[in-house]
Parts: C-alpha cells; structure tokens; sequence
C-alpha cells in the first residue's frame, strides 16, 4: 500500500471529498494553497498509479492509500464534574447545558456523526445516569468510569485505553460553531485558539515545524489549547504505554493528560498545532456563557431564579453578572448583581441532605446575626437551606494573626454564652459518615483503619473530662473569618449546635499552630495541661471528621483530594499528641 506524503494525502483527500464534482488543478490550487507546479505533479503521478482516474475521481486503490489515515473512532470524556457551574445546575453535568438550543454534547455527537464517525464512545461518572439516553438517541457506548472522582482526565484516558487507535478525543462541554472534525486525519494534532490577555488554557511551545514540544499553565496573546485532539494509531499506543508506566504512582493521580504528555514528549510520536479562529468554545463562567448566548439564563435551575425574586421583589431581567465562587466544595456557591449590589447565593448540594439539619442551621444563623457575630446573611431557607449573603470584599490576609486573632477569639466566647435547642455531636456525625461510607470507599478503609480506634479512644476522654455544653460553631477555619475595614463575621453555621466548646478552640489553634497562646488569649490566663490535651483531642477528632466527610464527597463527584490528605496526616499528628499527653504510650 502506498504511503504518501502530507501534500499527496491533502489532495487526495480533498479530491475524495468532492466525490463526483468535477475540479480543475487551479481550484485545487485556490483550495489548498499549493502551488500549480506541486498539483500537478501530484495528480500525474495519482492517475499514473491507479489512485484517481482522469476525471480526478479517488478510485478504490485512493481509498485504500487513505485507509491508514481513517478515523476510527471518537472518545468524549464526561465523567468528571463541573465546579464552576455546579451552583446553577442542581449538581448537572456541565456537558448537559442547553446553549443556542442545543444540549452540548448532542451538538457534539451529531458533529461527529456528520463528518462520518459512528463509532463514538462516552465515558461518564458524575452523574452517570443523565447521560443514558444518549445510548437510544444516537447509538453513542456507554463507558462507566466508577473511579472519576479519584483521578484526573488521566485516569479517563487509561480507563478508555482499549478503544484508541485512529480517535479523537473530546471533552462534552466544547462548542464547536462550525464541524471541526475529518474522516481523515494525516497526523495528531491538538486544536488551539488564540487567547486574548491571561487565562487559564494551557499554552503551547512549538517548533519550527508546528510540532508541539511543550505545553505551559496559563496561556497569555498567545496560543492557547482548547476543545479536541486527535491521536493517530502510533500516538495513542507510545502515550498508553507510558501511561500504563506510571499509573500506578501517586503523583500521576492529579494530572492532566496534557501533562503527562510534556513528561514524554520527546519519547511520543509528534503531535502538531492545528489554529482556529473562533471556531471552538469553552465557557468559563457564566458572563463569558451569557455574551455567546445571551438568552442562557433560562437554562438556570427555576428554583434559584424563583428565590432570589420573591426574596428581592424583582424579575430576572435584574440579576446581572453571575459568576462562580472558586470555594464552595460541598456546597455551592455563586455571586450575583441585583439593583445595583452583589450578593452571594448558596445552592445547598444534595449531597449534605444526610448529613446537615437545615432547621437547627437556620436557627443559630438567626442568634448569631442578631447578635452580630455573622453580618453577612440576609436570608436563609430552614427547609432546604438556601441562603442569600452581602458580598464582602476581603482583606487579602485572610489569617488568623494579631488583631483577626483576638477578635475570632472574642466573638467565639460571646458565642459560647449563647444557648440553642439544638446539639452537635460528633461521635454521632462520625458514625453517620461510617455508615454512608461503609463498603463503599477503598479509599475509606484506606484510611480510616488506622486512625478509627485512637479517635474513638479520644472521644471517651473528652466525654470523661465533662465540659460544659455550650453553642459552638464547630468548624472554624480562616475561611470562615469575613474580615475588612468595615465588617467582623463568622459566617458558615451547618455544623453549629451545642458542643464541647474545645473543639472551637481547636479549630482556630490548628489554624494558628500554636494551643498555648489560642488557650491563652480564651481564658485570659496560661491553659492547664488537662485544658491543653483536651483541645488537642477535639483538634484529632475535629481533622477526622473533616478527612472522611471530604472522602464522602470525593466519592460523589466533588474534588478534595489535597484536603483529604492534609486532614488525614493533621488528624494522626494531634491524635499522636492527644494520645500521649492522656498517659496512652502504645
């Protein structure tokens, strides 16, 4: 079989697209940009091989010259989860947006189908189930990828390294305004835009040839790597090998492909640059998503448009610049325009339903803003736990230190002077979260084996030790500290209730990494030894706590895994103190 050359195969190609169209060399030449010198060479030599006949038709020995270069299939990764528009889409995948009236990983399957390609796998996770009826609608396979959430695109990757061959690989949130894609493919490429200003696209180092030799975090006027790519046969097994290498190491875990791909580029077929010119999309927040479709605010969950109306007496035409809050890892969290102020609204995720009371929630929400401890909330739902914030602009130094200390400090014990009907206890939370998690994690057994005895341990002292009950926030952390010129809250009540007032302090010592002066500045006086242990305690039990909720989320679609070890490796450090300090050497 004839192997031919980049120029043969684009005119080749071309002429196999015009099927039974008549063309001249000098629309060969408009078309292709080679000169009429280079096509003519071309076709005397395709007609003198068998390849066309003298109307420039392909002929079956053109066809199978092209056969090497087929597109075998396409791969659309949807599995994983899109935190920037989760708080607008009741925890939809991203992929399932409705844009110009098209869903957009439909449009992105009937792109594929046009230029020829049947043979479309969808990898899925996060919630799976919306993307089934795909499988009816367009024939596309379902491919289940249960460990999404432990990984990044990396592991999809690995999980589809069966299917790849000639294939193009997608992501299902891409807007293509025109088909980009080919039956035929000469070589890998990697599609680009050029990025206007900073962003947050990975830029590209090239060589004189267009061969990407390199790739780099936050592409500025300059090229940048957006929407699909496409791996020959020889790419797609030099890239599963290396992969397969390393998959099993720690460090491959939060990777991009992309990034594994800069390890090894010299080692890895080539893959070239292929420019567009506002042709693919990628929406990054939901002003860029507006100005491309400005009736997109109809795709918003009705709910949140119903509450932030009847709470502000207006209609959607005055909510303006909505916009993703990078925070909000379990719940959801967005900022939005009314009347000429900002606010936050939180979009409590569905995945707290079994594990926070709306109801005790909205009830300290109610003490500590009459008592001026949280200046921030306008409104919060007891039923369903939406709430609507003044937004705050923050000093940059959000750390517990010098003044912010002693204020924290000051507003906890006003706190801890008020009472609620409600209790939070967190042995009965711990045991709540062992039982969601319970034959579900690997990575909770993981764990939690070693860490689960000495925390129970711990409980007991701290039962034994019989501190008075008072109402705690139960969670603190400098996050949760809204601090300016002007405005002093503690904001974020789902854990509050009446508790060991411990763990309070222990949460601001474990921020400030020092228990003496924390005990000191509360009681006014150096801590005892038996007052010191027992915050160390709450500080074990408290990282714990927060190390196994984060594997709870981890496994339902949310992304914590930096968190999840930083708990887990605090949670074993103050347990190992704890310990100690309560007369257990084992």
């Amino acid at each position: 079989m004839k192997t031919l050359t980049e120029k043969e195969f684009y005119i080749l190609n071309y002429l196999r697209k015009q099927k039974s169209k008549r063309i001249s060399q000098r629309q060969l030449v408009e078309k292709l940009h080679y000169s009429l010198g280079t096509i003519n060479s071309v076709i005397k030599d395709f007609k003198a091989e068998g390849l066309i006949d003298e109307c420039y038709r392909v002929k079956e020995k053109g066809l199978d010259a092209l056969r090497p270069y087929k597109v075998t299939n396409a791969v659309i990764m949807a599995a994983g989860v899109s935190s920037r528009y989760e708080p607008l889409f009741n925890d939809k995948p991203k992929g399932l947006m409705v844009v110009k009236g098209e869903v957009l990983v439909e449009r992105q399957i009937r792109q594929l189908q046009e230029a020829g390609i049947e043979e479309i796998y969808l990898a899925v996770g996060f919630k799976k189930e919306l993307f089934f009826y795909l499988e009816d609608k367009y024939g596309v396979h379902i491919l289940v990828n249960s460990d999404y959430a432990l990984r990044n695109n990396n592991g999809t990757i690995y999980f589809v390294r069966n299917y790849l061959d000639n294939s193009y690989i997608c992501s299902s949130d891409d807007y293509f305004v025109e088909n980009p894609f080919e039956l035929y493919n000469y070589t890998s490429y990697y599609s680009a835009e050029f990025m206007q200003g900073k962003t947050g696209e990975r830029g590209v180092i090239l060589d004189s040839h267009d061969r990407i030799i390199g790739t780099y975090p936050g592409a500025h006027n300059s090229w940048g790597l957006i929407g699909h790519s496409y791996w020959n046969r020889e790419f797609s097994q030099s890239f599963i090998q290396k992969l397969s290498a390393i998959y099993e190491d720690a460090e491959t875990k939060p990777l991009l492909w992309e990034r594994i791909f800069d390890k090894y580029v010299n080692e890895l077929p080539p893959m070239y640059l292929k420019r567009y010119n506002h042709v693919i999309y990628e929406f990054d927040n939901l002003n860029e998503l507006r100005s491309f479709d400005p009736f997109f605010v109809i795709n918003l969950d009705e709910d949140i448009l119903d509450n932030i109306c009847h709470l502000f007496k207006c209609n959607e035409n005055d909510l303006l610049n909505f916009d993703i809050l990078e925070v909000g890892k379990a719940n959801n969290l967005f900022t939005f325009e009314c009347k000429g102020e900002k606010y936050i609204y939180r979009n409590c995720s569905p995945l707290l339903k079994r594990i926070v009371d709306r109801k005790r929630e909205a009830q300290v929400q109610r003490l500590v803003s009459k008592d001026g401890i949280d200046n921030t909330v306008i409104y919060i739902n007891p039923k369903d736990g939406w709430r609507v914030s003044r937004f705050i602009d923050l000093n940059k130094n959000n750390q517990f230190s010098g003044k912010s200390l002693k204020q924290t400090i000051e507003a906890v014990k006003e706190l801890h002077d008020e009472e609620s009907s409600y209790g939070y206890d967190f042995k009965k939370e711990i045991r709540k979260l062992h039982r969601l998690l319970d034959g579900v994690s690997d990575v909770y057994e993981n764990f939690s084996k070693e860490l689960a005895d000495g925390i129970s341990l711990l409980q007991d002292y701290i039962d034994g030790d019989n501190w008075p009950k008072r109402l705690c926030h139960n969670n603190i952390t400098a996050s949760k500290i809204i601090r300016n010129n002007e405005v002093f809250s503690i904001v974020d009540w789902e854990t509050a209730g009446m508790n060991d007032p411990g763990y309070d302090m222990a949460g601001i010592a474990i921020e400030v990494g020092d228990f003496k002066k924390v005990l000191a500045l509360y009681f006014n006086r150096p801590g005892t030894f038996e007052e010191e242990r027992h915050v160390y305690a709450c500080a074990a039990i408290l990282e714990y706590y927060r190390m196994i909720l984060a594997i709870y989320l981890e496994i339902n679609g949310r992304n914590l895994q930096d968190k999840m070890y930083y708990w887990y490796k605090s949670a074993k450090k103050y347990k190992k103190i704890a310990l100690e300090m309560y007369g257990e050497t084992k």
